[in-house]
């Protein structure tokens, strides 16, 4: 899972080019796609999504499948339980 709010340094200043906000003070969090409240609700809600689509597939594994993974279906049903956002 990835981290909300983390990016290399100066990947999206790269992109994104100069801007009349490039002389924050330092520390401060740069305005744009990795600062921004909608980017970081945006990769909240691709992982959230991704752990739905794992756990679907989770759920349509056979017992051999499962035990070749190490796991029981009791392990599986303890994961199907969570919330999306857990």
């Amino acid at each position: 899972m990835r981290s909300i709010g983390s990016t290399a340094p100066g990947a999206w200043g790269e992109l994104a080019g100069r801007s009349a906000n490039d002389n924050n003070a330092p520390g401060t969090m740069r305005p744009g796609p990795a600062g921004s409240w909608a980017w970081r609700l945006m990769l909240a809600l691709e992982d959230a999504l991704e752990r739905i689509r794992q756990r679907r597939a989770l759920a349509g594994l056979s017992e051999p499948d499962l035990k070749d993974l190490g796991w029981t279906r009791g392990d599986a049903l303890a994961e199907l339980s969570k919330p999306f956002w857990r």
